[in-house]
């Protein structure tokens, strides 16, 4: 028997071969394979394989399973009197299954509580037929086997089946990654190819609309099936191999800019504000400003918290610091020209000068008011704004109070 190894087939209904496995992110936060509902956790069906006979045709004695770096399945097949796990037996990447014995069996691979299996069928290829009737004798060949080692058709060769020939086209879905912006986004890209001479691209028929559309953050599949394609010639039998394309949205960038703080101490907290920036339309997100607790002099962190991840945003907080400062005993007192004693009539000049205290080391402002009953002040706008402030004494300015009134300039 294993002398006619070299001209079994093996024949998979679905096959997993390389594919790096992106995660995508779902609105729970948590990090799943983009991969189809059923299928085992960071893997992709590469391959769903279809032919006129219902399966596609692989030479050789063995098949290579193989999983993306982040997955380390356990590999066994249940019958071992057809197959057997040739490497891979313990957990691994890969696993090349080898073919004993004609029949069928199932290949098992298991991480963690995910299980995927997969059908594995070695066939004789003396007694295996499409549905065309039979197989025409190909050079280099008798009575319809395959050529010896070495000789095999590569996949997308041309072979000839009844009346028709048979072309493997390997059809790969587009990828495409973009940023969320709150309108809907389109992908519909695909490409075909076929290591066959005669293949021509534009003989690839596209069976219906494979637009994926989307607007929030996640993975949207293109779910391409053989059904999707055809080829316009009648002379070929096609055999599509589909790898499935997607479009990935990822959240947009949003950056909570906690804003500085300051104050005197003995003072009550300015209010805690922050600047958010990346937000699109009227979309809001959640968070809360808290700082660090004292009240003597000194810095204190003011911080931005909140969920990291919210809906379609992933947020990005800069906290901000509290300064408390020294208190400073600030005052301003007011001398006059006038002599005290002496008589005073109209058309005086009266000079008034603020002596204002504490603050020396800072930037100031000056605001000159008077008032007639000690309750409503009225600010002096013309040359009301410096440390000296002259008016000239009438029957109406005699009647007034002057105070001013000195303000620490910040920003």
């Amino acid at each position: 028997m294993m002398s006619k190894m070299k001209k079994w087939i093996a024949c998979l209904v679905a096959a997993l071969l390389v594919f790096q496995a992106v995660p995508a992110f779902m609105e729970d936060g948590e990090y799943v394979s983009n991969v189809m509902v059923g299928s085992l956790a960071g893997f992709r069906d590469l391959m769903e394989i279809i032919s006129e006979g219902g399966s596609y045709m692989l030479t050789g004695e063995t098949i290579t399973l193989t999983t993306n770096e982040d997955y380390t399945p356990d590999w066994t097949v249940e019958n071992t009197e057809v197959a057997t796990v040739e490497s891979g037996a313990s957990a691994s990447h890969s696993a090349v299954i080898k073919a004993v014995d004609f029949g069928e069996t199932k290949v098992t691979a298991v991480d963690g509580n995910q299980t995927a299996v997969y059908t594995l069928t070695v066939v004789n290829p003396d007694e295996y037929t499409t549905e065309a009737e039979g197989t025409e004798d190909t050079e280099g060949s008798e009575d319809g086997e395959l050529p010896e080692d070495g000789e095999n058709p590569e996949d997308g060769e041309l072979t000839e089946i009844g009346e028709k020939t048979q072309m493997v086209i390997v059809v790969n879905g587009g990828t495409i990654v973009n940023s969320y912006t709150g309108e809907e986004q389109l992908f519909n890209e695909y490409t075909a190819a076929s290591s066959n001479e005669a293949f021509d691209a534009e003989k690839v028929v596209l069976n219906r609309d494979i637009t994926i559309a989307a607007t929030e953050c996640g993975y949207y599949m293109m779910n391409l099936t053989t059904e999707d394609f055809s080829y316009a010639d009648e002379t070929v039998s096609a055999i599509f191999i589909i790898e499935d394309g997607y479009m990935k949205i990822n959240p947009a960038k949003v950056l909570v800019q906690v804003e500085d703080k300051a104050k005197e101490a003995g003072q009550d907290d300015p209010e805690l504000t922050a600047v958010v920036t990346g937000l699109i339309g009227e979309d809001t997100i959640e968070y809360l400003l808290i700082r660090d607790e004292g009240e003597e002099p000194g810095s204190y962190e003011i911080r931005a918290e909140g969920e990291e991840l919210q809906g379609n945003y992933r947020i990005q907080f800069q906290n901000g610091m509290l300064t408390i400062q020294k208190a400073v005993n600030r005052g301003v007192t007011i001398t006059s020209s006038l002599v005290k004693g002496e008589p005073v009539y109209e058309g005086t000049e009266v000079t008034l000068t603020a002596h204002p205290v504490g603050f020396e080391d800072v930037e100031f402002t000056v605001q000159w008011q008077y008032s007639t009953d000690m309750e409503n002040w009225t600010d002096v706008e013309e040359g009301g704004n410096g440390l000296t402030y002259t008016y000239v004494l009438d029957k109406t300015t005699v009647k007034y109070k002057w105070r001013v009134i000195v303000s620490e300039v910040t920003e």
